[in-house]
């Protein structure tokens, strides 16, 4: 893996080394970098949020509300798929998008005998 390593200039202008070439800091705006190549005459940019030591936020969604270890414990599906199959079919079996009350409970009798 390449190392990143940061330096100096002499006149104590950012630099970076990266894979043998040398970037200097062209300009910063708040979180936008821009790097100048001073080997290759190429151009970098990037945001600072974008990269590891910028902190994280909270998760939307809680690791306990989404792991499925217990459920592979319990010798539980670690989805939904046979759920969704089954509607799916029973959706075509009704074959009206949104029956009426009486249409629907019809057709979950039917289901069930």
């Amino acid at each position: 893996m390449n190392e990143i390593k940061k330096l100096l200039t002499g006149k104590q202008k950012p630099m970076l080394g990266y894979k043998g070439y040398l970037y200097t800091v062209e300009r910063q705006n708040g979180e936008r970098i821009s790097f100048r190549c001073k080997n290759c005459q190429r151009k970098g940019k990037f945001n600072k949020s974008n990269f590891i030591g910028t902190g994280r936020t909270k998760p939307q969604f809680s690791i306990q509300l989404w792991n499925v270890h217990d459920r592979l414990i319990s010798n539980l599906p670690r989805s939904n798929n046979s759920i969704e199959g089954w509607h799916n079919a029973f959706a075509q079996r009704v074959s009206i998008a949104h029956p009426t009350i009486f249409k629907l409970t019809e057709k979950i009798r039917v289901e069930q005998s």
